[in-house]
Parts: structure tokens; sequence; C-alpha cells
């Protein structure tokens, strides 16, 4: 064998165990589709949920199901009050509330530029006296001095902007496509309330399915085969069976019944939305059921982030406690510091410190800030206080990639 030809084979062993090399240090591949559930309660007032309301972005899509009591604020909270673009699923009151208040908000309707709210649902039926256009033409009649007032006489709005176009859903099947994102519409059974709807939303060989209001349907089954996320309601009834002459019971869905239908239909991640009663023991309840899936409580403002895995952020984390590096409260400039909590991300995580005072900025402290930030877990983050995080007290939070950050704990650097 020659000299050349051995260079040659060696150099080709070289270059291909490189390639081999670089092949398997390929960067994992990014999520196709981000769901964020926004409300998962039922029909309530309070502050620890919204109604119902979930999100998906799928490329540049940017899309609402349903739209229920406080669903405009956790879009404000997590930047996206622009949205424009809303699927309901029935015209029941928790999934249309804030319906007005994401059209004629201030902030929403600046948001969204000249680009007019677009509204997708069901239409009237014989015990549906008001469709979905009836229900945007009596909000735009509600709010005519409102809208005159701005758009006329004071802000000068876009008219484009305070505009609603409806379209009423007659039949099942797709009722929107745009860069490469299908919406589908099947009827769900939710009666007396007809129609009602559940939704597929299809992009780039993934999906979600959202089940909106329903008791166990085959329709709902057959077009969620297959499916990445199917996103269901729950009610959480009576596990004696005491609740079955209960008329509310009756046109939604028990944990047992949503086991048989997780088991059908056998999606990578079965998610609880729309969470009619106390969530405990719900998820203990199906799996007595027979359904051994994957599954999820679903939690206001979870994220779902779908591609070749599917990731799961709880958000927001909690912060319960920041410390020294000897575990007690005194704290001074220069230490390393433990914030101590849950849900925190195993990377992207932020420390966040505000001077009390209202005076002077803020500084984040990120995994790429070297010296200053090294050492992180679900439940603790370690981090050495740069100069400018002077003596004085100091509100500190923590926050990921859930955007919303935790509540705050007043610290006193000395």
């Amino acid at each position: 064998m020659t000299v050349n030809s051995r260079i040659f084979r060696l150099s080709f062993h070289l270059l291909f165990t490189l390639a081999l090399t670089c092949a398997n240090r390929l960067p994992a591949a990014q999520p196709v589709m981000y769901v964020r559930l926004l409300g998962t309660a039922g029909p309530s007032l309070g502050y620890g949920q919204a109604e119902a309301g979930m999100l998906v972005v799928a490329g540049p899509e940017v899309l609402l199901f349903d739209c229920g009591h406080g669903v405009p604020d956790r879009l404000f909270q997590l930047n996206r009050i622009s949205v424009s673009k809303v699927f309901l699923s029935h015209l029941h009151s928790d999934h249309t509330e804030g319906l007005a208040e994401l059209w004629m908000n201030w902030d929403a309707c600046y948001s969204r530029g000249t680009t007019p709210l677009s509204v997708w649902g069901p239409g009237r039926d014989v015990d549906q006296p008001a469709g979905t256009a009836d229900l945007t033409s009596h909000l735009a009649s509600a709010w005519a001095t409102d809208t005159h007032i701005r758009r006329d006489l004071v802000e000068h709005l876009p008219g484009s902007a305070i505009q609603i176009q409806t379209t009423e859903i007659q039949n099942e099947g797709v009722v929107y496509q745009s860069n490469g994102v299908t919406v589908s519409a099947f009827l769900v059974d939710h009666g007396p309330v007809k129609p009602a709807f559940g939704y597929r939303i299809d992009y780039q060989g993934h999906s979600v399915v959202f089940s909106g209001d329903t008791r166990p349907s085959d329709n709902l089954v057959q077009h969620a085969k297959g499916v990445d996320l199917l996103v269901h309601e729950v009610i959480v009834t009576d596990p004696s069976g005491n609740s079955s002459g209960n008329p509310i019971v009756a046109y939604h869905t028990s944990p047992e019944q949503a086991a048989g239908i997780f088991t059908q239909v056998a999606p990578r991640l079965a998610v609880y939305t729309h969470i009619v009663g106390s969530p405990l023991g719900l998820a203990a309840r199906t799996r007595a059921a027979g359904y051994s899936g994957p599954l999820e409580v679903g939690q206001d403002l979870s994220l779902f982030e779908i591609g070749d895995s599917i990731a799961i952020l709880h958000c927001p984390p909690s912060l319960a406690a920041v410390t020294n590096s000897s575990y007690q409260n005194k704290i001074s400039a220069g230490d390393t510091v433990i914030a101590w909590g849950s849900g925190f991300t195993v990377g992207g995580n932020r420390l966040i410190f505000t001077p009390a005072s209202g005076s002077g900025q803020s500084v984040v402290l990120g995994e790429t800030d070297g010296l200053y930030f090294w050492d992180q877990s679900t439940g603790q983050i370690n981090a050495a206080l740069p100069p400018s995080v002077i003596a004085g007290q100091w509100y500190v939070q923590v926050q990921n990639d859930c955007i919303v950050p935790t509540g705050s704990q007043l610290v006193t650097v000395n």
C-alpha cells in the first residue's frame, strides 16, 4: 500500500469519525407548536384562575380558543394581548365573557394596530336563539359610544382595529388555513347547547385537540385519533356516584369517562382543563379508571412545547425564600445567594433584583452571566451577587420561560 493511499484511508476515517461525532451533537429539534392554558376553571370569579381559554402558537399564527373571564389578563401577562383570531367552542358565558375586553380594552385595541378582531363560532339553533354573529353585533351596539369617542373624537384609533369580523361555523371541517396551519371544527355533545364545537389544530405534522365543553363524544374520539395533545374538559363528580341526577354533570365529562376517552384516543399527552370542582385526586381517579398514558392536570399558564417530545412548564414558578450560602437570611454584598422554590427550569432561569426604593434599575442575572450565575435546578438557584446589587433592600423574583415571574421576596443586602 502506498503512502498516499494510507494517508487517504486515514483521512477518510478521521472525516467519517468527525461526521458521526457532529451528527451525535446536533442540537435538539426546536418545538413546532406551543400551547398555553390561559384559563382552566369552570364558571367562576376569582384571582387564582381564569375561565376557559387556550392559546396556540404555530409558526407565525397566534390563535385563541375561547375567551372567558380573566383570559385577557392572562394574555396581557404574556405580552400576547395583540391576539386577533378567536375561535369559540360555544356561547356559554364562561367561554365568552372576556371577548368584549379583548376587543375594546385600550391595550388590546392599540396592540392590534390596524388589524380587526376576527371571531369564529357557532350559529343559531333551536335552543340557541343567538349565534356568534348576534353576540358580536350586539357587542358593537353596546359599545357604540366608546367606539365613536375613541375612533372619531379623541384617540383616533384606526377604524379597522375596532371592527369585529365574524364567521359563523355551519358545518364540520376546515374553518381556517394560513401559513401552514389548519384549524378544523367538529361537533361535540354539550346538549342542549347546540351546536357546540371542538377544534383540531394541525401544523407541520403535529396536532392539538381542544374539546370545548362536552359529555363523552365518539365524534371527538374520531377527530382526536393520532393527536399530540388532547386538552379535555372535566367535571369532578361525587366519587360515590351520587351525582347521576345532576343536570350540570349530565352534559360534562367525569374523570372516569375521561379515562375511557383518553384510552381510546391514546394522545402523546392528555391534559385536563375547564376543571369544574377541586382538582385534588383528579389524576388518581383517572388512573383508577384504567388510563395509564401520559396525563397532566392543567393549571393556568401551563405551557406545552410540542415537537419530537412534549415539554411541560408549570407557570409561574414559586419562590419560597432567598438565603446566603450558609442557608441564613443575613446576606452581604458580593455573597452567593440561594433562591429556594419550585417550578424552576434547568436552564432558562433569571434572577431579578429590583430596588425596593422604587428608584434605580433592576439587575437581571441569567445563566449566560458567567461568574454571577452558575448553578440551578428545579428547586434551587445559586448566584453570586454582582457589584450592581449594592447594600439596601431589594425585591427578588425568579422568571423562566413561562414569562410570568414568581411573587417577590423582600431581601436586605448588608
